[in-house]
């Protein structure tokens, strides 16, 4: 009887590993399968800073061109401003300097405006 006894001791208790080794089974799938889903998500992310990274660059260029046209228009707009007060002062030597440099600096915008879309593309 001692015999049947132990016997079925350590049935039960081959039949709780059991169980313990099914449901850690279980529980390293569920791992396994979120870490896929990790190393997926990650996949993704890079692929999204990838392109953001990309934008910025994209953006920032955009910027200096923008800024470079900024700092022609003012230039243009100052030397306007200085060839009219040249003019109304009678100072007429002057104003046609600063139209001979006004003219030479549209000539050299039209030159650099096509140099500077294609640098955006």
């Amino acid at each position: 009887m001692a015999r049947g006894h132990s016997s079925s001791i350590l049935l039960r208790k081959q039949n709780a590993v059991r169980r313990k080794m099914k449901r850690l089974r279980l529980e390293m799938e569920e791992i396994n399968i979120d870490q896929k889903q990790i190393r997926k998500d990650q996949r993704d992310l890079r692929g999204k800073l990838e392109h953001i990274n990309e934008q910025c660059v994209q953006l920032r260029q955009e910027m200096e061109v923008v800024a470079k046209q900024k700092a022609r228009n003012q230039l243009l707009l100052n030397l306007t401003f200085r060839v009219l007060k040249a003019r109304q002062a009678g100072d007429f030597a002057t104003a046609i300097s600063l139209t001979r440099i006004l003219r030479q600096v549209i000539q050299n915008r039209g030159a650099n405006e096509g140099n500077a879309s294609d640098d955006i593309k």
